[in-house]
């Protein structure tokens, strides 16, 4: 599954109508039928992916 997500995600239908036409244009990718979403989070994605990660490596120790 790709999802797609950040600023790129304002494009809605019309980015995901490309990126879904490139990967079928692509043997080795559209073989593997590839998901390919929009993120629900929007422009939070990567804000929210951030923190995420800083509290797993810092605060969980992992």
């Amino acid at each position: 599954m790709v999802v797609i997500g950040g600023g790129l995600s304002r494009l809605g239908k019309m980015l995901l109508k490309g990126v879904q036409g490139t990967v079928r244009s692509r043997p080795y990718l559209a073989e593997r039928k590839l998901k390919i979403v929009l993120s629900s989070l929007r422009e939070d994605a990567g804000v929210l992916g951030a923190s995420q990660l800083f509290c797993y490596r810092h605060l969980l120790g992992q």
